[in-house]
């Protein structure tokens, strides 16, 4: 959402200055006074011949642009795993009140859980807190902000987005959900 809003904002701010830069490179017209009649044969007095506008100066590149990223991300370790490859994988989350195991159900949701895998492998949750624990009812975490070190990488990483895999599965005591 974040990203949209500044696209609109930078759509708009190039809208306002091409508009306003158009209208300053419009020549503003200027009324010529009427050539008095006194007699007729006096010769009209001859206009000026309209003067050429130089070109604009080619545009130099700016000293602290960016550099171009032409490179694709990294193939990710299970990008190309079957469903029967993921669902041999469990994950084991160490918390400082014991080891929580994790069983991928990717039967039922393959891109999730293909995501989830890939963000474990690399370490994406790693020093990751849990946000929300309510007693008997919900442990929320996964949030990559609330990392002790935040890299560009897994910054541009956490931007990607995954279908929406809906299933019969209830959210049930136990069951975990992307």
């Amino acid at each position: 959402m974040r990203c949209t809003v500044g696209l609109a904002s930078l759509v708009l701010f190039a809208s306002f200055s091409t508009s306003s830069t158009r209208a300053r490179q419009q020549p503003t017209p200027t009324p010529t006074p009427a050539a008095p009649q006194s007699s007729p044969a006096a010769q009209p007095t001859p206009t000026p011949a309209p003067q050429a506008t130089p070109a604009p100066a080619p545009a130099t590149p700016k000293a602290n642009q960016r550099p171009v990223v032409t490179s694709r991300p990294a193939p990710e370790p299970f990008d190309g795993a079957t469903v029967e490859q993921m669902a041999a994988q469990c994950v084991t989350l160490q918390t400082d009140t014991g080891e929580i195991e994790l069983e991928m159900l990717p039967e039922v949701a393959p891109e999730a859980v293909r995501n989830f895998l890939n963000l474990s492998a690399t370490g994406a949750f790693d020093t990751t807190t849990f946000s929300r624990v309510v007693t008997d009812f919900v442990i929320q975490g996964g949030n990559l902000s609330t990392r002790e070190k935040v890299t560009v990488e897994l910054a541009r990483r956490s931007r990607r987005t995954i279908p929406d895999e809906p299933s019969e599965v209830r959210h049930v005591r136990g069951i975990v959900s992307m």
